[in-house]
């Protein structure tokens, strides 16, 4: 049995209500009893004693009423199981939400979000059997058997051994199985969990596998991915189903044995035929609660398997015990709690991740109020590590922090959040406004307070030109924006915190010089009575430091600017030597004219992807178009699904045959003719004993085969279908959604077929095979059992589809809902608690639980009452049938030797459609999961078709833009293209370039200018509204565009890293390259050494996003994954971003040496070795203000000139 100690003591959360379900089921296995009676008495005054109806029908009125009473007490069961298990799975839900939101830092050993998100939904509705099938139908099969088995043994003891034998067989083949069957449980919930993470990871990583021309590879990967959880499923379902045959074999052999050994008995007077039949009314009763036990065995396995994975969750490390409380407790921010007020100070500060050899090694430093810390260091020094340590997500290993004297322990968490603001490296940003993003860290903010922080950040530059200004929506992380405006929105919600300490990491590595300067001024201005903390690795931040932590080896030293720039430049090479002379003074005027006064709103087109509000999504909901691509999948498997139609109508028909024949046996042996005229009859019910199980076996694999089939085609379908809609549809839908549909959705059809398309056929066949049977009787009896199976088909069923389209469809959308904000809840936890937003997001999260999971229970109760229903329908089915019967007998119409028969016919054929509700609701939640679907491949490709050319070959790698515009406006407002283009407002603007084989362009612009477009342009991503692209003299769309993006090695500033192992993501572009080759690619970016002192090297996990990297450390690693494609074209957007400048000019040259041979299209912020480009364009607008060579530029353009000098590069 599977009673796993710990998930039993969650049912202290509806016990109440399991007891009462216990006392339903077990009061109805007691009626069963009366039902038996009543049933085997009518039978034998109207065949043996041969009474008129008149005289019987005070039996009929109390069979009909037990049968009614156990028609209420199954709903009461099911009603109060299902109940029982809603508020189980809640508490679960709601406590692992909690677990997982008092969590550590989230920085190492951490699972994905899509996996953890997985376990939270998928997982706990996988308790839901567990508590409303597999432990109700437990105590009932321990419960019932023995007082059915105690009452038999009272009136036939000999059937009442029979019963005593072979009962306890069930549950020691049960349990023989059991092992076996657990272990490959465990393989496949685990083959989930990995799918789902994979899922998850190529979803998020799309535009990246896009971009890169690997979309075939990931789809076939997904295929793979999608077998092997085929074929582990398929693995534990034959165990299973090996185990329900077993039992199935059990059962109806032994109503065989009894339903023979009590009518030879019979034949010989050795026992009253009113006895004999209510033995044989009993034995399916008593067998009943010990087959479903074994149907549901694998219900409860996956619920145990689930419930191990829950549990590991709960195993996780909390924070600080003492604090929890007040963290989540604490008033949401809006002010800066008790601060400090003379310094911060560390002591002999200490810390190792375990996987690190490295780490912080007796840090000694001191923050005070009013001064600008510079924190500087090679790229993977430690640096967001001592931020951590600051901010309390990770604690020292030794040493301590104080703060005015005393233990920074001594302050709540809550409280000393209050006191920082952050601009973490990676910025979180949420699908929202704006102004929601900026006031993130002071939701109650007010507008003119939102505005006054953009303009200190200069976010209120490009926030002007959006679509709706600060109410522009953006996608999920920022989509919609570039990744120098996204730092500008984040440290424009760390200055609206108004904290008396500020830190920064890495916040302006993706802006442009310009914007730095006026941001430099601004932090001048902002540090009176604040202390700010800032890493970088950028000299226009230096030259605003006041205090300079510089970090080597794990050792710190503190020193001031004088000394900074008199021992640490002065060690670097000349070029870093930072001057700036007057700079900062020549933009002061600007700066302060932009903090006093609001900024006139511009028409300028500001950069990004696509501005989500302006789009709309056409969504398609034809007939057509949503069962289409099901339809098409469902037709190349049309054989197995014959197949599977056919062998479930014979199962059951093998159960009326075994019911119908044995009663016959008995009937006929009351009259104790020759043996030899039973003979035929005993062969019957061995057959039909036999076939039942065995066609049950092979139509449940046949049909879940078709099924699981089914899935893994939908799911690469589905990847396709957003693979062409790729960059847009994150626009439009986040990340936690779209994982919903890709999971849930199409996990919501895996019933689809098995119990909603194809019970409608085996009912009809089963129908059908009844009424020509009893047609062959007497039509009278073929005329209530077809009515009754048309009540059933044509009225129960349409009237409570009506209400579960009522109930069901808002459910699909609340689970997208509950995973859209758990997956943000999750990925934003540290952003979340630094901001004292938690229990706010949090409520969030728990109350899309709450509506999900009572929209759950409200489906599942009214699947209780439909089963209801049927079995009333079912029950009077045969009330009618044997009340028309005994009629029939008396006019002499039909034998009595058939009544038996007639009556118990009719009930068991029943078994096809009290599974007939359910096929109802998983009609209507798949045919709700294919429009979610459907609505995402409905969708408009505006922003690029995708039409792929025939050409895959091309001589030279010659690239011509000529006047190639792109509007943004366009797509969005789903217009055609802009006739006036100088006045709409584009990405780009009558660009004309031409780049020859082997040549070297570089590209430089302000954040916003355009230069991301051109990429996308490039690649095919977008494509022109007018003007045009040629590779090698054709135009681009003549060309297979997964193919030429394969061609190309590009490196954007949103590259995604996949949570595998350091060597899977150098290996994803070329997995055949030699480990020679990849350790040279690892020294031409300086990473080899890094790798080397990992403990595990190359093997090394890299989590979510590659959050165990550093920034450096993960740029250097997409540049080393870039160089080992061996292409013959590399694009570098911004290679230098997080990493400092000796790092940054050496890997430069590096790359450039590397494709010494190959076209080369290098865009940067800092023009490093951009003296070896052959053409540089300067963008500004979306337009080329200037073009020539460097040196021609420093003559003649002033903005590259000026962008030459503030990098420090003569």
């Amino acid at each position: 049995m599977l009673f796993e100690r710990s998930l039993l003591q969650q049912g202290q959360f509806g016990k109440w209500l399991f007891t009462a379900a216990a006392v339903f089921a077990v009061a109805g296995g007691i009626l069963a009893l009366f039902q038996a009676q009543f049933f085997s008495h009518i039978i034998h005054t109207v065949f043996l004693e041969q009474r008129t109806l008149a005289e019987i029908e005070g039996l009929f009125l109390w069979l009909g009423l037990v049968l009614l009473t156990r028609g209420i007490l199954l709903g009461g069961q099911e009603l109060a199981a299902t109940h029982s298990a809603f508020q189980i799975k809640q508490a679960i839900r709601e406590r692992l939400i909690d677990h997982l939101s008092r969590m550590g830092y989230l920085g190492e050993d951490t699972e994905s979000s899509g996996e953890v998100s997985q376990v939270i939904i998928e997982g706990v509705d996988a308790l839901e059997p567990y508590f409303s099938q597999y432990l109700p139908q437990a105590v009932v099969a321990f419960l019932v058997p023995p007082i059915l088995c105690l009452a038999v043994f009272l009136i036939d003891p000999l059937s009442g051994f029979v019963f005593l034998v072979t009962a306890p067989l069930i549950p020691f083949f049960m349990r023989l199985i059991a092992d076996v069957s657990e272990r490959q449980t465990q393989r496949q919930w685990g083959r989930l969990s990995q799918l789902s993470a994979f899922l998850f990871d190529a979803l998020q990583g799309l535009p990246t596998i896009k971009r890169l021309g690997k979309s075939a590879e990931m789809a076939e990967r997904l295929a793979e991915k999608g077998d092997e959880y085929r074929r582990a499923t398929l693995e534990t379902l034959r165990t299973t189903f090996l185990s329900a045959l077993v039992m199935e074999m059990l059962s109806t052999l032994s109503t065989a044995v009894v339903a023979v050994q009590v009518g030879l008995r019979l034949l010989y007077g050795w026992i009253p035929f009113e006895k004999a039949l209510f033995v044989l009314v009993i034995a399916p009763e008593f067998y009943l609660p010990l087959r479903l036990l074994g149907q549901r065995f694998h219900a409860g396995m996956s619920g145990v398997t689930a419930w191990k994975r829950i549990q590991k969750l709960f195993e996780k490390d909390l924070d600080e015990p003492h604090q929890v409380k007040d963290l989540q407790s604490g008033e949401e921010t809006g002010q800066s709690s008790i601060g400090f007020g003379k310094e911060i100070v560390l002591q002999n500060v200490t810390f190792a991740f375990p996987e690190r050899r490295v780490g912080l090694q007796n840090i000694n430093a001191r923050l005070q109020p009013g001064t600008i810390t510079v924190l500087v260091g090679a790229s993977g020094a430690g640096k967001t590590t001592l931020l951590n340590l600051l901010l309390r997500l990770i604690r020292p290993l030794e040493g301590r922090i104080l703060v005015d004297g005393k233990p920074v322990e001594t302050i709540p968490l809550a409280q000393w959040w209050d006191c920082i603001g952050v601009a973490p490296q990676r910025p979180f940003l949420f699908q929202g406004t704006v102004r929601e993003n900026i006031a993130f860290a002071k939701p109650h903010a007010t507008q003119a307070e939102i505005e006054q922080a953009a303009k200190m950040a200069y976010a209120d530059e490009f926030i002007v030109r959006l679509p709706q200004g600060y109410e522009t929506r953006l996608g999920e992380n920022g989509y919609g924006l570039s990744a120098g405006e996204k730092q500008r929105l984040i440290l424009a919600r760390a200055y609206l915190k108004d904290a008396p300490l500020l830190i920064l990491d890495e916040s302006t590595a993706n802006v442009d010089p310009q914007s730095i300067e006026k941001i430099c001024h601004s932090l001048k201005e902002h540090s009176k009575n604040k202390a700010i903390l800032i890493v970088s690795h950028q000299p226009q931040i230096w030259e605003i430091g006041q205090r300079f932590w510089v970090l080597k080896d794990g050792r710190l030293h503190e020193m001031d600017h004088n000394e900074f720039e008199s021992v640490y430049l002065v060690n670097q090479a000349d070029f870093h030597k930072k001057v700036v002379t007057g700079r900062l003074q020549s933009v002061a005027s600007d700066v302060d004219r932009r903090i006093e006064h609001a900024v006139s709103p511009g028409i300028t087109q500001a950069e990004g992807i696509l501005y989500p509000t302006l789009a709309q999504p056409h969504i398609s909901t034809q007939t057509s178009s949503l069962w289409k691509p099901w339809l098409l999948q469902l037709w190349s498997l049309r054989a197995w699904i014959a197949l599977a139609v056919l062998l479930g109508w014979a199962a059951i028909f093998s159960n009326v045959g075994l019911m119908s024949t044995s009663a016959y046996i008995i009937s006929f042996a009351a009259l104790q003719p020759s043996i030899a005229l039973l003979q035929t009859a005993i062969v019957g019910v061995r057959f039909f004993g036999i076939s039942r199980g065995v066609f049950r076996y092979l139509e449940r694999l046949s049909s879940h085969r078709v099924t699981l089939d089914l899935l893994s085609k939908m799911r690469v379908w589905f990847y396709w279908a957003l693979e062409l809609r790729v960059p847009q549809i994150f626009g439009r839908y986040g990340s936690g959604e779209l994982l919903s549909r890709l999971i849930g959705d199409i996990a919501s059809l895996e019933p689809f077929y098995v119990r909603a398309i194809a019970p409608l056929p085996v009912a009809a066949l089963i129908a059908i095979g009844v009424v020509v049977w009893f047609l062959t009787i007497q039509p009278e009896l073929a005329w209530v059992a077809g009515g009754f199976y048309l009540l059933a088909g044509l009225f129960v069923l349409p009237v409570f589809y009506f209400v579960i389209v009522r109930l069901s469809s808002p459910n699909n959308a609340l689970r997208g809902q509950f995973s859209e904000r758990l997956v943000v809840f999750l990925q934003g936890l540290v952003d979340l608690k630094v901001n004292r937003r938690l229990a706010e997001f949090q409520r969030r999260v728990v109350a899309s639980a709450r509506k999900y999971g009572r929209g759950v229970f409200r489906l599942n109760s009214l699947m209780s009452l439909q089963g209801v229903a049927m079995n009333l329908v079912a029950y009077c089915a045969m009330w009618l049938a044997l009340w028309i019967a005994t009629l029939l007998v008396q006019a002499g119409a039909i034998s009595g030797l058939s009544l038996a028969g007639l009556g118990l016919g009719v009930l068991v054929s029943f078994e096809a459609f009290l599974i007939l509700p359910q096929a109802v609701q998983y009609f209507v939640s798949g045919k709700e999961a294919l429009l979610r679907l459907s609505e995402i491949a409905a969708e408009r490709r505006e922003v690029s078709s995708d039409t792929f050319g025939s050409r895959t070959q091309t001589e030279r790698f010659e690239i011509k833009f000529d006047c190639v515009h792109f509007d943004y406006r366009a797509i969005e407002s789903n217009l055609p293209a802009w006739t006036n283009l100088e006045q709409a407002g584009q990405g780009i603007k009558a660009v004309s370039f031409t780049l020859g084989e082997g040549q070297r362009l570089g590209i430089v612009g302000r954040s916003g200018s355009g230069k991301t477009t051109l990429v996308y342009l490039l690649l095919g991503l977008f494509e022109p509204q007018s003007g045009a692209i040629y590779l090698d003299g054709k135009d681009l769309s003549q060309y297979d565009l997964s193919w030429w993006r394969s061609c190309v090695a590009s490196c954007t500033q949103d590259d995604y890293l996949f949570q595998t192992s350091l060597r899977e993501n150098l290996l994803f572009l070329n997995p055949n390259v030699s480990q020679e080759r990849l350790w040279q690619a690892l020294e031409a970016v300086r990473l080899a050494d890094f790798v080397r002192r990992l403990p595990q090297g190359l093997e090394t996990q890299l989590g979510e996003h590659g959050r165990r990297l550093s920034g450096g450390e993960r740029q250097r690693l997409l540049l080393a994954r870039t160089l080992l494609r061996e292409s013959p074209m590399y694009i570098f957007d911004e290679p230098t971003a997080n990493l400092d400048l000796v790092t940054a000019k050496e890997i430069v040259q590096n790359l450039i040496s590397w494709a010494d041979r190959s076209t080369i299209i290098l865009i940067s912020h800092q023009a490093i070795s951009f003296e070896q480009m052959d053409e540089i364009l300067v963008f500004d607008q979306g337009c080329i203000i200037g073009r020539g060579k460097h040196q021609d530029l420093l003559d003649s353009n002033e903005y590259y000139a000026q962008l030459y000098r503030e990098n420090g590069s003569q």
